[in-house]
């Protein structure tokens, strides 16, 4: 289940990103990554 919540947060970062074309694109997909690192619980494997 938490592998889909971080799955979804990085789809919706990246597809926003690339609707705004540019540097936007890797700007939003960082943004993504900072959610996954400091917003949600580490995966237990």
């Amino acid at each position: 289940m938490l592998f889909t919540i971080q799955l979804i947060i990085i789809l919706i970062c990246l597809f926003y990103g690339a609707r705004k074309g540019g540097i936007a694109l890797g700007l939003l997909g960082g943004i993504g990554l900072v959610i996954l690192v400091f917003r949600l619980p580490p995966s237990a494997r």
